[in-house]
């Protein structure tokens, strides 16, 4: 058994190219120095934003794609926002997680007012025997790769861009609800999902992958209020699988969305509404074919 640990602290919205880079050099460093390997995630940015782009289930769905021993998910930010830095680095970072070595990013700052920033951090670590190394960013097109670029992309429907700077397929997980019937009414059955309130959710048309207990489909997605049947303003989730008949048994679904087809439309009646999903399907189908 391992006594000590390197520690990556941060929120990891969306878990880009630049968290992965993070995390791949902390599990190295683990290697190593024969040190355990920690990830401390807030489970929601500090800062008020439109939306996360991982909420905490999702969070955790993409941090185990990597072997790292132990990932602690901080329910409330203020454990790390209201506590002084001082005592949130020896009660729980030193004392409890047994930290010998930080991995942590160019912004990195924890404590009341942002005090334990790279430079207290380094400051604490000469009387602690602690390392600290800082990750330099990861760039995309002479930007920096961060969470609020990624979700400036998704909100404006760049699914494409924003998956580049992910370095992965935009993750969307939720439990099915059920529907009442519309799209099998049309020739189209879909999977219907409700995510979580703070769920950041780009609005249209689009190619996904759809995944579930080991089960992948190409699918398209629907994303919006469904202007042809209702007045309202509730978003939901609709998925129609290429190629899948019968029923979806899941307690957990998730898809993956690859490609923005086209804006949300309302249609007059729901023969147009057919028509337009069948010429969806279609060029979804051709998207696939070619991947």
């Amino acid at each position: 058994m391992k006594p000590y640990s390197a520690v990556a602290v941060g929120t990891f919205d969306g878990l880009h190219r630049g968290h992965q880079y993070l995390i791949n050099r902390l599990l190295k460093i683990s290697e190593t120095k024969k040190l355990k390997s920690v990830v401390v995630a807030l489970s929601a940015p500090v800062r008020q934003v439109p939306g996360v782009l991982s909420t905490v289930r999702e969070k955790e769905k993409l941090l185990a794609q990597f072997p790292i021993d132990d990932v602690v998910i901080l329910p409330n930010t203020s454990d790390i926002t209201s506590q002084p830095a001082d005592q949130f680095l020896n009660e729980f970072l030193i004392d409890r997680l047994k930290a010998r070595e930080f991995v942590i990013g160019q912004d990195f700052a924890f404590g009341k007012g942002r005090k334990g920033d790279i430079n207290w951090l380094k400051a604490q670590s000469e009387n602690n025997n602690i390392t600290v190394e800082v990750i330099k960013p990861i760039y995309f097109k002479d930007e920096v790769i961060s969470s609020s670029q990624i979700r400036k992309l998704v909100l404006e429907g760049d699914i494409k861009t924003a998956n580049q700077l992910l370095g992965s397929f935009y993750l969307i997980s939720s439990k099915p609800v059920r529907g009442r019937g519309l799209g099998t009414r049309i020739g189209f059955p879909t999977i219907n999902l409700v995510p979580e309130k703070n769920k950041l959710l780009p609005q249209g048309v689009f190619c996904a992958w759809c995944s579930s207990q080991n089960k992948t489909f190409p699918s398209v997605v629907n994303i919006g209020s469904r202007p042809t049947f209702f007045s309202d303003a509730v978003v939901t989730v609709e998925i129609h699988l290429l190629g899948y008949k019968g029923a979806w048994k899941s307690k957990e679904t998730s898809i993956y969305l690859c490609n923005k087809l086209r804006e949300e439309a309302r249609f007059s009646n729901s023969r147009e509404l057919a028509a337009q999903i069948a010429d969806d399907v279609k060029k979804a189908g051709n998207y696939f074919a070619v991947k």
